[in-house]
């Protein structure tokens, strides 16, 4: 049955309570063509445009990313325990990251510029007793800001690592750390500031009577507020140490 009939038809009822009912019908059935009606006059702004495909600079993998080859890392304790870690999840894949918006042309209709950035992610695990361990490692292309014309002096490439330590048998919540790093400036205007109170720079210092240079560390606040080193990170090597739920610290071999 047409429209135009369910009306018609509904104006020569005799009853006002069908009568209703038909009308009620007719703009039930007209009420989807309007909306899409003024929906598709209103998509002014047009796709997301995107500015460009960037991969990871080469040479952050050979200073902070020594990953890609190995499916095993193995750490030893100061009481000579040892652990391996397997690596379970690694990702290689594009991230759709926005710069601005170009265009908003008011409910539903809105356009940015974006690019695609790479990002790396490799999950390590392992058990040792009742103690489950877990090392994560991402590197990827990072926004600076959207203040400058040219997008290449807004980008550079982040890495992040991080330890969780938790024994399955304490009701403690574990021991974890993490750091950041800037492996490429690219060609920023500016330098991104990632620095935090909890990232510490030693120029030397022993792990489990091995003598290191130029080590990062995660300074782990307890909850009697001392601090002690919980994630170990060099140059060249990545993560060369973490701390373990009984104060044992764990060194890779």
């Amino acid at each position: 049955m047409s429209d135009f009939l369910i009306y018609h038809l509904s104006s020569n009822f005799t009853s006002p309570k069908d009568k209703l009912k038909m009308k009620i019908l007719f703009l039930l059935r007209i009420l989807p063509i309007g909306l899409l009606f003024l929906l598709s006059g209103c998509d002014e702004c047009g796709e997301n445009v995107k500015i460009g495909d960037y991969l990871l600079m080469e040479e952050g993998f050979a200073d902070w990313f020594p990953y890609e080859s190995k499916s095993q890392l193995q750490f030893k304790n100061q009481n000579d325990q040892i652990i391996t870690l397997d690596v379970l999840n690694v990702e290689n894949k594009w991230v759709y990251t926005p710069i601005q918006h170009i265009c908003d042309g008011g409910f539903g209709d809105s356009s940015e510029e974006y690019f695609n950035g790479q990002w790396i992610y490799y999950k390590y695990v392992g058990e040792f007793e009742t103690v489950r361990y877990q090392l994560e490692i991402s590197y990827y292309v990072e926004l600076l800001d959207n203040t400058y014309s040219n997008i290449e002096q807004n980008l550079y490439d982040l890495i992040s690592y991080s330890s969780l330590v938790v024994d399955d048998k304490s009701t403690n919540q574990g021991v974890g750390g993490y750091l950041n790093f800037v492996a490429s400036y690219r060609s920023n205007a500016v330098n991104p500031d990632i620095s935090s109170s909890s990232f510490v720079f030693a120029d030397q210092l022993l792990i489990n009577g091995s003598d290191y240079q130029n080590v990062w560390y995660f300074n782990r606040e307890s909850p009697a507020g001392t601090f002690t080193p919980a994630l170990y990170v060099k140059q060249g090597k990545g993560i060369v140490a973490f701390l373990g739920v009984n104060d044992e610290v764990w060194e890779l071999q």
